[in-house]
């Protein structure tokens, strides 16, 4: 039996190692799993700086594209970060009326769920996101993150040895 700081070390690898694999965003990997535009690289590079001022170029993009989904998540996923997470969370629900197989918008909820401490319903929506999705790897890295706060260690082992293996990489991550 591993004692609970030894646990909670291979929880952190695995994530690091799954964070470090896919180029720091699970979502937009060095793998080439989603191309990221070009607006988005501009906005996420303001947002570093001035979230206000990322948040307003953000708005001026959807003005001229109101039917671009992946915008509108992109709103979510800024306002998640300002920690403004009713405004996030509806953000990602019009990105998922906009595209109701969106794995991303559906994450985000998830996210947003987590960072709210609704920890059953976040587990679901990512659940639900991880069935829709092809390429798991951020759906897992979401999981591990969840199973992590519920100190469920072994599903968030589990989560973040399955989101590398994913992407193709051997995972020799194991609270056994």
């Amino acid at each position: 039996m591993m004692t609970r700081p030894v646990r909670i070390f291979i929880v952190l690898f695995c994530a690091s190692v799954l964070w470090a694999v896919t180029g720091h965003n699970t979502e937009s990997s060095a793998l080439g799993k989603r191309v990221v535009s070009k607006e988005e690289q501009e906005i996420r590079g303001l947002a570093s700086r001035d979230m206000d001022g990322a948040l307003k170029a953000l708005e001026s993009y959807i003005e001229k594209e109101p039917t671009n989904d992946e915008l509108v998540r992109l709103k979510g996923d800024l306002l998640l970060k300002a920690d403004r997470k009713e405004e996030a969370m509806a953000a990602f629900r019009k990105a998922l009326e906009m595209n109701e197989r969106s794995k991303t918008a559906l994450i985000g909820i998830g996210k947003t769920q987590m960072a709210m401490g609704e920890l059953d319903a976040a587990e679901q929506t990512l659940l639900s996101a991880l069935s829709l999705n092809p390429n798991p790897a951020y759906a897992h890295y979401e999981l591990g993150r969840l199973y992590e706060l519920k100190k469920d260690f072994d599903k968030a082992v589990q989560h973040y040895r399955d989101g590398i293996e994913s992407l193709g990489f051997k995972a020799g991550c194991s609270t056994k």
